[in-house]
């Protein structure tokens, strides 16, 4: 876990501070998602509802909790809801849930990239060996 995610996983409130973990500024609109996402699985709030709250369109929305992730380094969970379990976005606040959300990434990828294999009628393993990050 980076320090970044640390700091994050272990604040007791939402972080609102103007920089994220690369130093780079954040939007007034990245300020507002991360005060409305709560804290901890049980928590999460719907794409939906998220999108409806920051006059976004759901599209708009998933690439702005991605850039917050991904360019700023916050501990953004999300999930598909399940038995007992909100679908949404919420922020980390235990291992488990890194690990959870990890798991679910992954077999997500792994899950897309069998689809491109069939699509192309190669093997995942090419699929694999072509791969580079865009």
């Amino acid at each position: 876990m980076t320090e970044q995610m640390k700091m994050e996983y272990n604040s007791p409130q939402p972080p609102l501070n103007l920089r994220g973990g690369k130093g780079e500024l954040l939007t007034h609109e990245e300020r507002h998602i991360l005060s409305l996402i709560r804290r901890g699985r049980e928590n999460a709030l719907s794409v939906p509802f998220l999108a409806s709250m920051t006059n976004m369109n759901e599209v708009e929305l998933r690439e702005r909790v991605r850039h917050l992730i991904i360019e700023h380094g916050f501990c953004i969970g999300s999930s598909t809801g399940g038995k007992n379990k909100l679908p949404g976005y919420y922020l980390i606040t235990e291992e488990e849930e890194i690990e959870s959300v990890y798991n679910s990434l992954r077999r997500r990828g792994i899950k897309i990239l069998q689809r491109a294999a069939k699509l192309k009628k190669i093997s995942l393993e090419e699929v694999f060996g072509q791969g580079v990050m865009e």
